[in-house]
């Protein structure tokens, strides 16, 4: 038996931990070459080899060769843990057969699926889903058939539709194996007479406005735009316009539906339910008069999930630890949320436990679970994420289990609503975990079952540096690299210190950090909320733009800290839900986000991808809903698969690509010969790691190999004269499209070159990039008389054949990601060309180490006047840049200067610098660019 790597598997909440499941993504380097995942175990701290299951995710080279070695596997198996402290396990491999665990037992055949696992065993029917068609412990029916069942949604109009009402269009074993097994459902939602759950109950200005000559006018421009002339039909709808031209609004509503996964475990007689509602109708439909309408919104009343159980006499019940006696009527626990002070919100939230009119306890946050058991049996009900996805419930109807994802409003919000809204475009997963036998025979079995739900074990490779060192992911700069020049030491030692403000406010002087700001801004929790934050008070929502949940996964694996994981559950759980536009009739626009100023006013309804207009700025954006070829990540989706093996993730990943695809070589024709030009540079950088991201997983060449064609046919028919430059219409460049694209191509060459494809003419290109930034985008920098110091520093924009003008050159901002062209240019000529190597490699540090001593934005104003540089570093005429002290320091913030462009700023500087950083990593342990 060989050690591959520890595991440190640590407990943070305060309560020891035995036998708790934990499944973690883990990856391998190359060099280990272990193709077979039999080969490896677990070892437990005594040295014991313990029961656990592997799944390959990814593998170096197709992930459908089983003899290519694994380059990331899921690790599943029961683990220990003190209280606030950590227990070692081993990853090790082994010729020895593998540890013979309790093993579920797995039978599905066209009438559905049953598993038992050795502690209960569970029934799904191909008929409907109802939760559970029948759940037997020890022998005894705890869960039978009943229509009562599943999840039930009810309308305005009082009409209640359910999952048990239809039948699913999948029904499945998504994954199984000897510890875990998953069931996929994916089904919608019928009422009594068999009429399925539609939206469109929302925004009547469609139905009523009488068209105008005005937009009859703009109608038929945008057929012109989009070429669509000859598709015109009478009886489309003049009112509206968009590219497909074929607007008839009844007929593009469509019905609500959902996607469930149970995953259940050996021995256990837990359930965990994932349920994701989906509303995928409507695509990006204008009405000319009101500028966006949500066609297939849907208001309603509620939607619960509800499961009778049989537990014989009930002896006991309770909800949130607070007893009620279910004879006595319907019991229910609300959490609830109120600004008392939205300065603090731990004096926003309230629960409280009612029966029969009169309270039975209260509290601020609740964890949220139910308990019942009787003289047969027990049962319980658990939630994630209760008090953060406000509002919810959880009730003891009799004998039947309620969970209110979203429950009926007993009396309006703080907003004054009393109903729900669910926006097109959107999803928003739900998970419970249900509770049956010995676990939820007692209040105390079923708090241990809410509590291991709501604060799991955390694992971490052991030692952290492992993630990084392996290669796995690609140019990832370890956290610690030890660097010889004093200044550019000090430089990477508060880059690492602004990137802990993510998660630990003592690292901040303004005292803030992502889960400060929740606690303190106010409007970043409710189940639309939870998982993004405002970038402006009361107005627009993050979004997850410029990827901070993949930069937080990023630095878990740069650092080891599980914060970072803490952080970047939560952002991609937004991400994957709200912040992706999921419409499956508009292939342009599916899998992709909103524009950055697209939002809405805080608590709008559908706030992260309906286009608004804005009063504030210079120009309003109705173009701005779901922007297909811009603002457009899946970091998150690609690491949150690796390090979860969540498939929900890996799912939203393909969306993603799907919709860049269709856009590029659908709508622009990249699949032909002609090349394609588009000034919208960025556009075609972070397409490139769509496909480099999913490129991680399957290891198909072809997507390397498209990836690279956006470069070869696109952005290097964008350049300018051969330059290095990216041409606008006007005869300029502006630093938004020369830098933006090039760490995606920097990311695109690693990849390229190891996937064998001639990667000549993209390192001819990074060449003349680096000569064109360093000649002329970039003013060098300079000491002053007096000793004070002028950066690297650039101006907005200049004349493709002109140069910065040292006088008026303020931006330093962008630095974060050109440092990293220079240092991997450098790192690729240091053997072959070690003269111009240098050259690049020093001034790729220089660029990193001026951001992160002096300025991460822009340098003051000689005048002192502030107001009279705007955001992109633009000054007013006759404002020159003031030099720096050499001694001065910026003080390290989470809210950078600019604060309404807080998502902005700090994901450049989250997601930047790791070529550069890894180039370090490199030459700290000796390693060669061959």
């Amino acid at each position: 038996m060989r050690l591959i790597v520890s595991l440190r598997v640590s407990e943070r909440h305060g309560s020891a931990r035995s036998g708790e499941a934990v499944s973690v993504g883990i990856p391998f380097p190359e060099h280990l070459g272990i193709a077979d995942p039999a080969r490896l175990c677990v070892v437990d701290p005594n040295g014991s080899v313990v029961p656990s299951q592997m799944r390959v995710l990814s593998r170096w080279g197709d992930l459908a060769d089983a003899t290519a070695a694994i380059r990331w596997a899921l690790i599943d198996f029961a683990a220990d843990a003190p209280a606030r402290g950590s227990a070692l396990y081993r990853l090790a491999l082994t010729d020895a057969p593998p540890v013979a665990p309790a093993r579920l037992r797995i039978d599905a055949d066209a009438s559905g699926i049953r598993i038992d696992t050795g502690a209960a065993r569970f029934v799904f029917s191909a008929e409907r889903f109802a939760l559970f068609e029948h759940v037997i412990v020890d022998g005894r029916e705890v869960v039978s058939p009943s229509g009562a069942n599943g999840f039930v949604a009810t309308g305005l109009d009082g009409v209640r539709y359910s999952t048990a009402l239809d039948r699913p269009r999948e029904l499945r074993v998504e994954e199984s194996g000897p510890l875990r097994a998953v069931v996929l459902v994916r089904g919608g939602f019928r009422d009594e007479a068999g009429s399925p759950w539609m939206g469109g109950n929302t925004s009547p200005e469609w139905r009523s406005e009488v068209p105008s000559a005005e937009t009859a006018k703009t109608y038929a421009w945008g057929v012109d735009v989009f070429g669509r002339a000859a598709e015109q039909r009478p009886e489309h709808d003049p009112r509206w316009w968009n590219y497909r031209c074929d607007t008839q609004p009844e007929r593009m509503l469509r019905p609500l539906t959902y996607t469930a996964r149970i995953t259940l475990r050996a021995g256990s007689s837990d359930a965990d339910v994932s349920f994701t509602l989906e509303n995928e109708g409507d695509s990006v439909r204008f009405l000319v008069a009101h500028m966006s309408v949500g066609l297939n919104d849907v208001a309603f009343a509620s939607l619960e999930a509800r499961l009778r159980v049989e537990v014989g006499a009930v002896a006991r019940a309770a909800l949130e630890g607070v007893a009620v006696d279910p004879r006595d009527g319907l019991a229910e626990l609300t959490q609830e949320h109120a600004a008392v002070d939205p300065a603090d919100e731990s004096r926003n939230f309230a629960w409280r436990v009612t029966q029969g009119g009169a309270d039975r306890g209260s509290g601020a946050r609740a964890r949220g679970w139910s308990h019942l058991a009787g003289a047969s049996g027990g049962a319980a009900l658990a939630r994630a994420n209760f008090w953060q996805d406000f509002p919810q419930s959880l009730a003891i109807d009799g004998s039947t289990l309620v969970a209110g994802l979203w429950p009926a409003y007993r009396r309006p919000d703080e907003w004054g609503e009393s109903h729900h809204v669910f926006a097109h475009g959107w999803h928003k997963t739900h998970v419970l975990r249900c509770s049956f036998g010995a676990s939820a025979a007692d209040a105390a079995g079923a708090d241990r079952a809410a509590f291991a739900l709501s604060a799991p074990l955390t694992l971490v490779a052991d030692p952290p540096s492992w993630y990084a060192d392996s290669g796995a992911w690609g140019m990832i700069g370890r956290a610690g690299v030890q660097v010889a020049d004093p200044l550019l030491a000090e430089a990477v030692a508060r880059y690492e210190q602004e990137r802990r403000t993510l998660v630990d406010a003592a690292e901040a002087e303004d005292g803030l950090s992502l889960p400060r700001l929740r606690e303190t801004q106010g409007n970043c929790y409710g189940w639309q909320y939870h998982g993004t934050f405002l970038k402006e008070a009361e107005v627009r929502c993050s979004a997850c733009h410029y990827d901070w949940g993949g930069s937080a996964w990023m630095h878990f694996m740069r650092t080891g800290d599980e914060r970072f994981a803490d952080e970047a559950r939560v952002l991609t759980r937004h991400h994957a839900d709200l912040d992706q536009y999921h419409v499956a009739n508009d292939a342009w626009h599916d899998g992709m986000q909103a524009w950055e100023g697209v939002g809405s006013h805080y608590p709008g309804k559908r706030p992260f991808h309906a286009a608004t207009v804005r009063a504030d700025g210079p120009y309003t954006h109705v173009l701005g809903a779901a922007q297909c070829y811009t603002h457009t990540w899946s970091g998150s989706f690609a690491l949150g698969y690796l390090l979860t093996g969540d498939r929900r993730l890996l799912e939203a990943l393909e969306r993603t690509l799907s919709g860049a695809r269709a856009w590029w070589w659908g709508y622009m024709k990249l699949g032909g010969e002609k090349p394609v030009p588009c000034d919208q540079t960025r556009s075609q950088g972070w397409c490139i790691l769509h496909f480099l991201n999913l490129y991680r997983i399957t290891g198909e060449r072809a997507l390397v190999e498209d990836a690279y064609r956006l470069f070869a046919h696109s952005l290097l028919a964008t350049e300018w004269k051969k330059s290095g430059c990216f041409a606008m219409g006007d005869g300029r460049t502006i630093q938004t499209f020369f830098i933006y694209p090039i760490e995606p191509l920097v990311d695109l060459h690693y990849w390229a070159t190891r996937a064998g494809i001639d990667t000549s003419e993209l390192t001819s290109f990074l060449r003349r990039w680096c000569d064109y930034a360093r000649d002329r985008f970039y003013a060098p920098p300079r000491i002053t008389a007096d000793g004070r110091y002028f950066p690297w520093r650039n101006n907005y924009g200049i004349d493709l054949d002109g140069r910065a003008d040292p006088d008026t050159a303020f931006c330093l901002r962008f630095h974060t990601m050109s440092c990293s062209a220079f240092a991997y240019l450098g790192w690729l000529l240091r053997d072959s060309e070690p003269d111009a190597s240098a050259g690049y490699t020093r001034i790729g540090r220089e660029l990193f180490r001026d951001h992160y001593l002096y300025t991460p934005t822009q340098l003051p104003a000689a005048s002192g006047d502030a107001a009279k540089i705007n955001f992109y570093g633009q000054a007013e005429p006759g404002e020159r840049p003031a030099p720096v002290d050499p001694a001065y320091r910026y003080p390290i913030r989470f809210r950078y200067s600019i604060q309404r462009e807080l998502e902005k700023e700090q994901g450049w500087a989250l997601r930047g610098s790791q070529p550069l950083l890894w180039t370090l990593a490199q030459e700290a342990k000796g390693a060669n660019p061959g």
